[in-house]
């Protein structure tokens, strides 16, 4: 990642950033820090960036021109270093393609302009949005960010109007100038590029994740000044150590930060909301919670909306439309069906609408075995309004609902013409709550998952968006750690005896990332490199290997998704038939287990072959889909 920083002061960047872990990452060349000094594009022979303010006042302001000349050159900086990278890719595949000279060698030079790309551009003032760990994350996803560091009284405003997009603040108080505020936020943002913390674990369980502080920690001694470490700490159980380590968390939340610890409050309900309407189906919105990667959006009695704050894919779903089977009653759960309502059945017995399940005035509707030209309606137990429909002697297809006459809740129910089997329901004001649309917080976002196929088609049609084929989840919903015995060491070596003797399991690394081709063979991330890369680097790749002399062979592999998923496990042609597929995925589920996570894949509807091998591990699976959609272009 490259931090362009436009400052008065580039020594104090460069000492300050050169040290620790940021300074072994910048020498190992995953940061670069360019350190741009503004003086040097001054038109003063004293290289004076200063003047007077119109208006009067205290203290000296920072000039356009200079700020602006030194943001031009660091985008220009920005678009030569893109540039010379695509001709090397292009040049890569000419090379890979055989390509004659002359033939398609064109170097596009669109490559060169940076007229289509502006760059996010900090400025860090005390008058900007107060910096977290949210932000961080949205703008670690960047390859390339500028911030500017004022000084003197700040920065004439109207170049700050033209190069700006982001105002940020590190607290409520008042530096000589912004160095150290973006000192700060490059540190932060730094230790979410893979491969910066040597542990890439420790960069998803420390402060401000998931709204929780961290939790206490302790080292040797075991007793210091008669305070012992905490028992549940000693007890080598990571299901134990877990436990404690969240209840210490949620402790410390409470009495240190009572606002982060409402906003905890606020996603454990959500999470809750889904858990009640269906776990496996909400299994991928769980994991974002449990894991601290889940940004709560939206939340009523009805719907949740939630950001994974990695990626910022949304996450939408509409708790309050009943349960997977009868969310048919309300097709598309907005605000027209407080209008009209519709329903086609499949059983000719029962016929049930429980779009809010806890609304007292929620209608259950059944047919009477005994009449089956007869429907008997009823709202809350205790409603003296509750309603008997029966089919008109002289109209067979017209009802009749008795109750009470004036009653401005009453409904009309008429069978459709066109389908005996459909019946239209009018005047249902409190019949289904309210649905806000979220279309334009929506339309903000590049990808979408919704958990109600109604809900999909609902935003298609307000949304221009393109959907993947729908995905089903399966959930391991045991605590309990796969068996693995005779099936993979456990310390990384290789299996002694056996069908598969020879066999170990390991992390991918950087080399197996280079053997792209070999990757490539699996359909669903050929022509991917780049993300095969950026899953490895983050750790979230895994693969069977046999020890061949020198040569380790490649038998399987399977990545963890950007969604916490386990998915994209494939075997090689010549190692099919012998488990191996079987024997990493418990691997990984396992590792997941470790972690503490609640290990899943999903899998496309139609894939037969996924849905039999998640059967095999002995997954769980939603009865209903998943549907994600990307904005169309």
């Amino acid at each position: 990642m490259n931090f362009h920083i436009l400052t008065l002061f580039p020594d104090m960047i460069i000492n300050g950033l050169n040290t620790s872990i940021t300074g072994r990452a910048i020498k190992s060349g995953l940061l670069k820090i360019n350190a741009v000094n503004i003086r040097d594009y001054s038109d003063n022979k004293h290289n004076r960036v200063d003047d007077y303010t119109y208006g009067g006042g205290a203290g000296m302001l920072m000039q356009a021109e200079p700020v602006y000349r030194a943001y031009k050159a660091a985008c220009e900086q920005i678009s030569l270093t893109n540039a010379t990278s695509e001709l090397s890719k292009q040049f890569v595949k000419t090379a890979d393609s055989c390509q004659k000279p002359g033939q398609n060698q064109t170097i596009n030079n669109a490559v060169f302009s940076n007229e289509n790309t502006r760059p996010r551009c900090i400025y860090v003032t005390p008058q900007g949005a107060v910096f977290n760990q949210t932000m961080a994350c949205d703008f670690a996803k960047e390859k390339d960010l500028i911030i500017l560091c004022g000084h003197y009284e700040g920065i004439d405003e109207r170049v700050l109007e033209e190069v700006v997009t982001d105002y940020v603040s590190i607290g409520d108080y008042v530096l000589t100038g912004g160095e150290l505020a973006a000192m700060v936020l490059v540190d932060a943002i730094s230790r979410l590029v893979p491969g910066v913390l040597h542990n890439e674990e420790s960069s998803v369980t420390e402060s401000f994740y998931g709204e929780l502080l961290e939790y206490p920690q302790y080292s040797r001694p075991e007793t210091w000044h008669e305070k012992s470490v905490p028992s549940e700490l000693l007890t080598g159980n990571p299901r134990i150590i877990g436990q404690y380590r969240r209840s210490a968390q949620i402790e410390r939340t409470r009495l240190r930060r009572p606002d982060l610890y409402e906003r905890f409050l606020r996603l454990e309900k959500a999470k809750d909301k889904m858990l009640k309407a269906d776990k496996l189906l909400h299994i991928d919105m769980i994991e974002h919670i449990n894991r601290g990667t889940g940004k709560l959006v939206y939340m009523d009695e009805n719907q949740i909306l939630l950001e994974d704050t990695k990626t910022g894919t949304y996450y939408h779903t509409a708790v309050n439309c009943g349960k997977p089977h009868e969310r048919t009653a309300v097709p598309s759960c907005d605000n027209s069906c407080r209008s009209n309502g519709s329903e086609s059945y499949n059983n000719s017995d029962t016929l049930n609408i429980s779009c809010c399940n806890n609304n007292p005035d929620t209608l259950n509707i059944s047919r009477s075995n005994n009449n089956p030209d007869t429907l008997n309606i009823s709202g809350c137990n205790n409603n003296p309004d509750a309603q008997i429909i029966s089919g008109c002697s002289n109209k067979p297809d017209a009802q009749n609902i008795s109750g009470r006459n004036n009653n401005p809740d009453a409904q009309n129910i008429s069978r459709n013409s066109n389908n005996p089997d459909t019946l239209n329901i009018s005047g249902c004001n409190k019949i289904a709550p309210e649905f806000t649309d979220l279309s334009d917080i929506l339309k903000t976002a590049h990808t979408i998952v919704f958990h109600q196929k109604e809900q999909a088609d609902l935003y298609k049609e307000r949304i221009n968006l393109q959907f993947d084929p729908p995905r089903k989840n399966a959930v391991h919903t045991s605590r309990e750690k796969y068996s693995v015995s005779g099936q993979y060491k456990i310390d990384g070596t290789a299996l002694k005896d056996g069908p598969n003797k020879g066999m170990f399991i390991r992390a991918l690394t950087k080399e197996d990332a280079a053997k792209s081709d070999a990757l490539a063979i699996y359909p669903a991330i050929a022509g991917h490199d780049n993300n095969i890369v950026k899953m490895i680097e983050e750790g979230k790749a895994y693969g069977a290997f046999f020890q061949n002399d020198n040569e380790q062979v490649p038998a399987a592999f399977a990545f963890f998704s950007d969604n916490g998923s386990i998915g994209m496990v494939y075997t090689y042609e010549n190692f099919r038939r012998r488990h191996i597929a079987e024997s990493l995925a418990k691997y990984v589920f396992n590792l997941a287990l470790d972690l503490g996570h609640i290990p899943y894949a999903q899998y496309e509807e139609e894939n037969d072959m996924a849905r039999s091998f998640t059967q095999k591990l002995g997954l769980y699976t939603s009865k209903t889909c998943i549907y994600r959609a990307r904005q169309s272009e």
